[in-house]
This record gives C-alpha cells, sequence and structure tokens, in this order.
C-alpha cells in the first residue's frame, strides 16, 4: 500500500537495480555528486549514470556535496515534517502523489 507520509531517500555511494528501482516509488531523493546509479538490468560495464544525469533525468530532486550536507539537509527536513500535523503530512503527501499522475 502507499505510505501516507513522505518517503524521503538519501544517496551517498552507489546504488543499482533494485536500489534504483526502490528510490523511484520515494516522494524525495536527495543524493551527493559522487553518488552513481546503475537502473535494473544495467550490466555491470554499462548504464552507469552519474548523480548529475539523475538529477537532468528527474531520477533525484537534489544533490548536494557531501555525506555531511546529505546528513545537514535531512536534518532540516525533519523537522519541518515534524512541526506538521498528521493530517496535514497526509494532505501533503495526497498532493505529491497527484502530481506525480500529471
Amino acid at each position: 500500500g502507499k505510505l501516507d507520509i513522505p518517503v524521503v531517500c538519501l544517496v551517498d555511494g552507489n546504488i543499482s537495480g533494485l536500489g534504483v528501482a526502490l528510490l523511484l516509488e520515494c516522494d524525495m531523493v536527495i543524493t551527493t555528486q559522487t553518488s552513481t546509479f546503475r537502473p535494473l538490468g544495467g550490466r555491470m560495464d554499462t548504464a552507469i549514470i552519474s548523480s548529475q544525469e539523475a538529477l537532468n533525468l528527474g531520477l533525484v530532486g537534489r544533490m548536494l556535496n557531501d555525506a555531511s550536507e546529505l546528513l545537514k539537509e535531512f536534518g532540516v527536513l525533519q523537522k519541518q515534517f515534524e512541526g506538521c500535523m498528521p493530517r496535514s503530512l497526509q494532505n501533503m503527501k495526497g498532493a505529491m502523489r497527484n502530481m506525480r499522475e500529471l
């Protein structure tokens, strides 16, 4: 089923196969500049996508310099989400879901 709260994926490193498939289900994906992505079906020597390419393709929503920036950003998001009432989070999630369907 679909979760009623926002799901944030942080990527710092290499992600491949099912990991890429899982991040596509997340509401927000934030990565570091050095991360790479290898989608399902990608052989070991092909289909490597850089963070910049993933950003350009819309696989990730934001790219940061390094892991420390990634964790700081997550802390900011966590505080923002904690300040929301559960119903507000559900409404925000519903809006995100509707935007994807456009």
